[in-house]
């Protein structure tokens, strides 16, 4: 995503642009019920709780979440819950 130290995480090496993967998810998409790629940390909860959303129901399977080096390094302190009101049938 960036490569001129704009965020920390960013491409700062040769080797970063060789090795990119455009498609990631394209080698597995086949294999799992869904992919998806976090650009930015602000509605982590909601994906988490989207992942769990479409893994769980019949017939079970795997999600694949990708997350750019930027993202890895950016500090959290903590990810607030969501209430589990917001999806009950009731």
């Amino acid at each position: 995503m960036t490569f001129h130290g704009e965020l920390a995480g960013g491409k700062d090496m040769n080797i970063h642009w060789i090795q990119e993967q455009l498609d990631q998810a394209g080698a597995l998409r086949n294999f799992t019920k869904w992919d998806y790629e976090l650009l930015q940390t602000e509605n982590l909860q909601h994906l988490m709780q989207r992942v769990f959303q479409v893994a769980a129901p019949q017939p079970t399977g795997t999600v694949y979440i990708m997350l750019p080096r930027e993202v890895l390094m950016e500090r959290r302190n903590g990810i607030p819950a969501i209430s589990a009101a917001r999806h009950s049938i009731l």
